[in-house]
């Protein structure tokens, strides 16, 4: 029983520990945080991803079990609380996303696609966005940033860039999607039902 006790704070103390960097939002069940490399220099071409390694590192982390992918953005409500509520704390004033346009796609506003598959349905492109304004010939602007609040004008926070994949920047957001995760409360539950069916299977066996 003591050892089981000990298991269970364990657990709780892991996971209280956790949740103090990815945030829950109830609108899509899934947690969301910010990634940024603290030796991100681009003056001296130090640190800091390309959206395609943005993608690979966010999909090989996990949080309560649940693995990671870059942001996918499918409603205001889901991109205001990226940029209102977890963007308190930001430290970049880009991030990549998980949004990208397959090459060959052809005009700039065509085609864009999610990591997960989910259908694009939704966007918050700045005026003029997207352009391929860097043309093919310094690669396609094929990849998807927002602009936190800390960008430069702040009238675009919240906004969306299409960029070239290759650009390397400081930072990106990673969601712990696929079936909802727990909340933080039901955790304590969670733990509090295992210890008591343990109890019940105990009284049986006594």
């Amino acid at each position: 029983m003591k050892k089981l006790l000990l298991a269970i704070g364990l657990v709780l103390l892991v996971s209280g520990s956790a949740q103090a960097a990815p945030v829950y939002y109830a609108g899509t069940g899934h947690y969301y945080d910010l990634i940024e490399d603290p030796n991100y220099d681009p003056v001296q071409g130090i640190g800091g991803y390309t959206w395609e390694e943005a993608r690979v590192e966010a999909e090989n982390l996990s949080y309560l079990g649940v693995s990671g992918h870059l942001a996918t953005v499918t409603t205001p409500e889901e991109n205001g609380f990226i940029t209102e509520v977890l963007m308190l704390n930001a430290s970049a004033d880009r991030y990549w996303l998980g949004g990208f346009q397959p090459d060959g796609s052809g005009q700039p506003g065509v085609n864009w696609q999610w990591v997960t598959g989910e259908t694009w349905t939704y966007d918050k492109w700045d005026a003029g966005e997207p352009n391929d304004q860097d043309g093919v010939e310094n690669g396609q602007e094929n990849a998807l940033e927002i602009f936190s609040p800390l960008f430069p004008d702040p009238d675009l926070s919240s906004y969306w860039n299409d960029v070239s994949g290759s650009n390397v920047w400081p930072a990106y957001v990673v969601e712990y999607g696929g079936p909802p995760v727990p909340e933080p409360a039901t955790l304590s539950l969670l733990a509090a039902g295992m210890l008591g069916a343990s109890y019940f299977l105990r009284r049986r066996k006594g």
